[in-house]
């Protein structure tokens, strides 16, 4: 498979910085090699602000140009995988896939389904998910060349821990089913996700997978500062993966929001290696 690995290495407008550290780390420590060594042609490409001073929301929006100017330039055939600090980078992902029978199966902790009006971190990628369904910043979205909202019944979020009020009734409007893990049956979790891709088969064919590192569960990995205990294994979400290819066409993955800082014995780092194998694998 021809893949181009790219590296979005910001977090919060700042350059390799926190989680903008975690696309180098994955880099500098074989990732490209391993794909090339697994019989894969691998193209690696970094994207980098062009501006001299740079602030959350503008260099954001900015990176999401970029990325999607980028992804636009590809041959067909050729499958992106971002590497990237925050998780707002699926709208350039998915606005340079530039797919109309897409949906998303979103890995995370975190709900990432805040707007500017329900936030109370201000933090703006806790609007990554909100963005990629064109719940708000429209204007500035619309400049992404390829932008186009997915509908929200497009959606599955898996993995959610930690969600606000607001966020939760966002989520409940939008219909989005919301697939937690089972901390008495891991099978209960399983089969709640392949019902909600059963449903899903009616409305796309096509997937976008978005992993936030800090999915997993802390006992065996920390991604970040924000992760929390409760996560998924390694495991689950490789199964998860192999059900969502028996039943769609991946057409681009994102690994976003890790730390180095926080890894220990690298397991963050192989985890995420696991799960782009999977997600690559025939």
């Amino acid at each position: 498979m021809n893949i181009e690995l790219i590296q979005v290495p910001y977090d919060s407008g700042y350059l390799c910085v926190r989680t903008g550290c975690g696309p180098d780390y994955f880099l500098d420590n074989g990732l490209a090699k391993l794909l090339q060594d697994k019989g894969h042609y691998t193209n690696v490409h970094r994207t980098e602000s062009k501006t001299l001073f740079n602030a959350e929301i503008k260099t954001a929006f900015e990176l999401n140009r970029l990325l999607a100017e980028h992804i636009r330039t590809l041959s067909d055939g050729c499958f992106p995988i971002v590497i990237s600090g925050n998780c707002n980078s699926c709208v350039g992902a998915l606005a340079g896939i530039n797919e109309n029978d897409v949906g998303i199966i979103w890995f995370d902790a975190h709900g990432d389904f805040n707007t500017p009006d329900t936030t109370l971190s201000g933090f703006l990628d806790g609007m990554g998910l909100a963005m990629a369904t064109g719940k708000c910043w429209r204007s500035l979205l619309y400049t992404i060349p390829g932008y186009k909202p997915v509908h929200e019944r497009s959606v599955i979020h898996v993995g959610a821990l930690d969600l606000d009020d607001e966020e939760k009734r966002l989520l409940k409007q939008a219909g989005i089913p919301l697939i937690t893990k089972d901390l008495r049956d891991e099978s209960a979790f399983i089969s709640s996700f392949r019902n909600a891709l059963i449903h899903l088969t009616k409305q796309v064919k096509k997937i976008y997978i978005h992993i936030d590192m800090d999915v997993l569960e802390t006992g065996q990995a920390k991604a970040n500062h924000l992760a929390i205990s409760g996560g998924l294994s390694i495991e689950a979400i490789v199964n998860c993966i192999k059900l969502i290819k028996e039943n769609f066409k991946i057409c681009g993955c994102g690994i976003a929001s890790f730390d180095p800082a926080f890894d220990q014995d690298k397991f963050v780092m192989n985890a995420g290696f696991s799960l782009i194998e999977t997600i690559l694998d025939n």
